[in-house]
């Protein structure tokens, strides 16, 4: 498994350069699908300039699927399954309620290179705690009790990173049990099988 996990997108060189090193084809050939929680939070607009980074990479064949939508089929295949930011506790309900989450893990596991941003990149861990966690947690107002997401890595992401949330991230309870990798915005971590690397 590829996985592409930012924090605030491919907004920054290195991690445009990343992205196109782990495409299977040029960005040309490739085709993304996109799934993102539109609505109240997160507007159709930040959703656009995602899909403009992409296209100023060279990616043209871009499917966005609104996880406010009723249910998610598809049969296809894609290059890149790409999961947009957002409020992690919501974005995980959603993908249940759809179906969309039993196409990710397939789609991942059979060699889709996982992008996540902020929260799409929390959820490709074992589980989304930490992203609760915090002055800046996401609030669980839905009171999703099932935290169990994709565990693509068993890495978890704290993404939107500054120097003054150290000591929160010190204080997260499982702190001595999992590796936390802390980016900010502009950065990722590119993970591959057991491997993982910072891109700043």
């Amino acid at each position: 498994m590829k996985l592409l996990l930012t924090s605030s997108g491919l907004d920054s060189q290195s991690v445009v350069r990343a992205f196109v090193t782990a495409l299977p084809e040029t960005p040309q050939a490739c085709s993304v699908i996109l799934f993102a929680l539109i609505g109240d939070e997160v507007k159709q607009a930040s959703v656009d300039e995602a899909v403009q980074e992409l296209r100023e990479i060279g990616v043209n064949d871009i499917i966005i699927f609104n996880l406010a939508n009723e249910h998610f089929v598809s049969t296809a295949r894609y290059d890149v399954t790409y999961v947009y930011g957002g409020n992690t506790f919501a974005i995980l309900e959603r993908m249940r309620a759809t179906g969309a989450d039993v196409f990710v893990g397939e789609a991942v596991r059979a060699g889709s290179l996982y992008v996540g941003v902020s929260a799409g990149s929390i959820m490709a861990g074992p589980d989304i705690e930490l992203a609760g966690w915090g002055s800046s947690g996401d609030p669980n107002n839905i009171h999703l009790k099932d935290l169990t997401s994709f565990g693509f890595t068993d890495l978890l992401i704290w993404p939107h990173y500054r120097p003054e949330l150290h000591e929160e991230i010190e204080a997260f309870p499982r702190r001595s049990q999992v590796k936390i990798i802390e980016i900010a915005d502009g950065e990722a971590v590119f993970v591959e099988g057991s491997r993982h690397q910072l891109i700043r």
